[in-house]
C-alpha cells in the first residue's frame, strides 16, 4: 500500500511535488480509510488528482512509474539512467532528480529515497518506522571518484548475513540502485520491500492497454 510519494526535478515538476494518502483525524467517513498499523496511521483508500489539461497529472504518474521501473529492472553496466529534468531552468538541468516514497508492506511502513542524474545514483536510503521513530536500514552515496559507499544499520547490520550484505554493497555499480542489487543477489532480509516494488504497486499509466472484463472471466 502506498502512503506517500514525492518527486522533484522531473518532467514538468521543478519543485518537490507530493501525493499524501495519510488520512486526517476526521472520523466522519470511516469507510474511506484503512488503519495501516493501528489508529495512529490511517491511509486513504483512494485519492483523485485534479488539474487543467497539460498541468502535469499524467507526468506525476509517469514519475512514479519511472521510480518503480528503475528499482524493479535496474540498469546494465554503463547504461544511462532515465533522467528527465525540468528543462526550463538552467540550474535544474545540472541538478539530480529526487524521489521519496513511503509504503506499507507486511505490517511495516518503509520509506525509500533515491537521488540520481543521467549517469549515477547520487544518494539512496531505506528506513522503516518503529512506532513514531524512523530507523535507518541503509544509506548509499556515490563519491566523486564513482566509488559506491553503502552503510548498513540496525537489523541489517546484525547476524551472519551482515558480511554478505557488505559483499553486495561492494559489487553495486554507480548507476545501479543498491536495492536492485539486493534483489538480484536474493537478499532475504529485504524480501518484503523487494516484493512490494516487484508487484505490490501496479502503475496504470496513460499508455496502458486494458483487457475487457469478459476476457478475464
Amino acid at each position: 500500500m502506498i502512503v506517500k510519494f514525492s518527486c522533484q526535478n522531473i518532467f514538468n515538476f521543478l519543485e518537490e511535488t507530493t501525493l499524501d494518502l495519510v488520512a486526517s483525524s476526521d472520523d466522519s467517513h470511516p469507510e474511506h480509510f484503512v488503519e495501516a498499523i493501528d489508529k495512529s496511521v490511517r491511509v486513504l483508500k483512494t485519492a483523485v488528482i485534479y488539474g487543467a489539461n497539460a498541468a502535469g497529472k499524467s507526468n506525476f504518474v509517469r514519475a512514479l512509474h519511472t521510480l518503480i521501473k528503475l528499482v524493479k529492472e535496474g540498469t546494465r553496466p554503463n547504461q544511462q539512467l532515465p533522467y528527465h529534468p525540468f528543462r526550463l531552468d538552467d540550474e535544474a538541468l545540472r541538478s539530480p532528480t529526487v524521489f521519496d516514497i513511503t509504503f506499507l508492506v507486511d505490517g511495516v511502513i518503509y520509506r525509500y529515497g533515491l537521488v540520481h542524474d543521467a549517469s549515477e545514483i547520487v544518494e539512496e536510503q531505506l528506513t522503516e518506522y518503529r512506532g513514531s521513530r524512523e530507523v535507518e536500514l541503509f544509506t548509499r552515496k556515490t563519491q566523486k571518484n564513482r566509488d559506491v559507499v553503502v552503510k548498513i544499520f540496525n537489523s541489517l547490520a546484525k547476524g551472519k548475513r551482515a558480511g554478505f550484505l557488505k559483499f553486495v554493497a561492494e559489487g553495486t555499480r554507480p548507476n545501479q540502485p543498491f536495492l536492485t542489487e539486493c534483489a538480484e543477489k536474493n537478499v532475504k532480509e529485504l524480501a518484503p520491500v523487494l516484493r512490494w516494488f516487484d508487484g505490490g504497486l501496479v502503475v496504470i499509466n496513460p499508455n496502458s492497454h486494458y483487457l475487457k472484463l469478459p476476457t478475464l472471466l
